[in-house]
């Protein structure tokens, strides 16, 4: 008796562990996303918080905003035009390879026809008249019967599958003939798209020099770096304090040195640590050339915790790579993830752009390790 209340007591405890499991694990994942939310709520307050700095200031930076969201959104359209094109091309391509392959098939049966058409026409000037005539040898007569009406038939085959072809013929040139002017359109909104975008960056370049002709250029100039630096490191500061999600990169940067693949490929225009143009401040990153619109890597796995426009910088992203190690991309035409989504090694994240204060297609990239900068080249390959 008391071996079997054992055995129900094992039973029970059984039952209660597996209903309680699933709910423990739900429980985790409500956590999880509580933290989310408190993560994408706290750096929408920091972020307002930065926003709100000298009124000068700010306002060249809103006008510097609407610019790049201008451009960003013409940056969206002609990504969508452009991914259309290729899926048309595809079309057109197909249409005239099947065009090809039937013009190909209706000359061979066309030949073959005429061909037939020669023996029968001899055949029957001549040796069936004589097939006819000479009753000496039946089974002669019977073997060209046959084989006439086997040339008859297979004119008739052939016939019938070349008015088949011509009528499969005709649909595809109409297909053809109706995508190729779908492709003519598109490529004519990608034309207007292309000097959409033409005419805002000129306009944002205007402004540009208009702020450059200005009075105390150089000390307003100062002021506005000074404030962009000064606001990103307040940025960085609250991430830092933030109690970001757990288990977001699996690796270790400290055993990624001179590993890790460039975020793009372009030539270094500013160097880490070297004295930025007019300032006298320092440069806390990189900044490589490239082509607008080109894909932004990811250097490592980690997890986004800003995907926003900043002050100076434009549109900036920055992974959290845990163990104190972040990462930063600024200057983008597009951001492709939201806060809190986890981005994979070499993983598309943004396009290149002109964003912020700048003029020319480039990307800001930054490293830092409990918020301090440190040297990229530290961490990324030797050879692109």
């Amino acid at each position: 008796m008391n071996h079997w209340s054992k055995i129900k007591g094992i039973i029970f405890l059984f039952v209660i562990v597996i209903h309680i499991y699933p709910a423990i694990g739900f429980a985790k994942e409500k956590v999880n996303q509580a933290q989310l939310d408190k993560l994408k709520q706290q750096i929408v307050k920091f972020t307002k918080q930065i926003q709100h700095t000298d009124k000068k200031q700010n306002a060249i930076s809103k006008k510097i905003r609407v610019y790049d969201e201008e451009v960003a959104t013409v940056g969206a359209e002609l990504k969508a035009l452009s991914v259309n094109k290729l899926k048309l091309q595809k079309k057109v391509d197909n249409l005239k390879t099947q065009l090809q392959s039937l013009n190909n098939d209706i000359a061979k049966i066309q030949n073959s026809l005429n061909d037939i058409t020669v023996v029968i026409f001899k055949l029957g000037d001549f040796n069936y008249i004589k097939a006819l005539v000479n009753q000496d040898n039946p089974a002669e007569h019977i073997r060209f019967q046959k084989y006439y009406s086997r040339l008859k038939q297979t004119f008739e085959i052939n016939q019938a599958q070349l008015s088949k072809n011509i009528d499969k013929q005709k649909v595809v040139k109409a297909s053809l003939e109706s995508k190729i002017g779908e492709l003519d359109e598109l490529l004519k909104l990608k034309d207007t798209a292309l000097e959409k975008l033409s005419e805002k960056r000129k306009n944002k370049k205007a402004y540009f020099k208009f702020l450059e002709n200005q009075s105390m250029k150089k000390k307003r100039k100062l002021a506005s770096l000074k404030s962009d630096q000064k606001n990103l490191e307040k940025l960085l500061k609250k991430m830092r304090k933030l109690e970001m999600l757990k288990k977001a990169s699996g690796m270790s940067f400290a055993k990624n040195t001179k590993s890790l693949k460039w975020p793009i490929n372009g030539k270094i225009l500013q160097k880490f640590g070297s004295i930025r143009k007019g300032s006298g401040l320092r440069s806390n990153g990189i900044v490589i050339e490239s082509k607008l619109g080109a894909d932004v890597r990811s250097v490592a796995r980690g997890r986004v915790v800003f995907s926003d426009w900043l002050s100076g910088y434009g549109y900036v992203m920055i992974l959290d790579h845990e163990n104190g190690y972040m990462s930063l991309y600024g200057h983008n035409q597009r951001l492709l993830k939201n806060v809190g989504e986890v981005a994979k090694v070499q993983e598309i994240i943004a396009e290149v752009g002109s964003s912020g204060r700048r003029n020319t297609p480039a990307l800001y990239f930054e490293i830092r390790h409990r918020g301090k900068p440190v040297n990229p080249k530290k961490w990324l390959l030797a050879n692109r």
